[in-house]
């Protein structure tokens, strides 16, 4: 279990490194510090924002919410999404949600393809139960079960990579409503459909096939593998404080 989480952790560093290239922000599993008894706090006064990957949105774990932060319209303060109750709601990157909602899809789905194989309630076998599964994990062994194990691995990475971008963009102040220069075009339904609040979805010309903008008001564990799907030109350039112009 160990070496797995280890080698998740920095699988899901590179992924995020990824998404947000050129950007002025480090992740790190090792917190840097104690975050102060309040949910924000202004730059000035401190070093980093936080966010926790774990539980559920609800004790049901069926809500479908793969995450959910606090919302910082222009980068302002630092964030304490580790919240488990800010005014009703739990803060964070819900991976049990994510794990169940995967399992709960068709037996031919992305998810299940990969993970129904290491999961005894669907005749799976942990890492770890079978023989030989430490020399596999430590690239001693190459067979089938080790590719699957190297691919489950980075594919859940990639997936939990970007809902914790997602939720870090809106950390970050992703995506503002309205037009610019006063918004970034989030909730505009009627030039992006399918946009909402916060969330912008961009054309498929843009996004192709299953690849989607990072801040869609929605995302998918076979979208999140496509590696297409990223960060949209206009939420990057926010991102790096850049200027895009014509």
């Amino acid at each position: 279990n160990e070496v797995v989480m280890d080698t998740f952790k920095a699988a899901v560093s590179s992924e995020l490194a990824g998404f947000f290239s050129g950007v002025n922000i480090t992740f790190t599993f090792t917190a840097p510090g104690v975050f102060p008894a309040t949910p924000t706090i202004a730059y000035n006064s401190f070093g980093f924002s936080q966010i926790c990957v774990a539980g559920s949105a609800s004790a049901s774990g069926t809500t479908g919410v793969l995450g959910l932060a606090i919302f910082d319209p222009f980068n302002q303060v630092h964030e304490d999404d580790c919240q488990t109750d800010l005014n009703g709601d739990r803060l964070g990157v819900f991976l049990h949600t994510l794990i169940n909602s995967g399992f709960l899809s068709g037996s031919l789905s992305s998810f299940r393809m990969t993970f129904d194989t290491f999961t005894p309630a669907r005749g799976g076998s942990p890492i770890g139960d079978v023989a030989n599964d430490d020399n596999r994990l430590l690239g001693n062994l190459s067979d089938g079960r080790a590719t699957s194990i190297t691919n489950a691995i980075a594919d859940l990475a990639r997936f939990v990579a970007l809902v914790i971008a997602h939720e870090c963009g809106h950390s970050s102040g992703l995506v503002e409503n309205g037009a610019m220069p006063d918004g970034l075009f989030g909730g505009d339904a009627v030039n992006f459909p399918g946009s909402g609040g916060g969330h912008i979805v961009m054309p498929a010309v843009l996004f192709p096939g299953t690849s989607f903008n990072v801040m869609s008001p929605q995302i998918n564990y076979f979208g999140a593998l496509n590696s297409s799907s990223r960060f949209n030109t206009i939420n990057l350039a926010y991102l790096r404080e850049a200027v895009i112009y014509n």
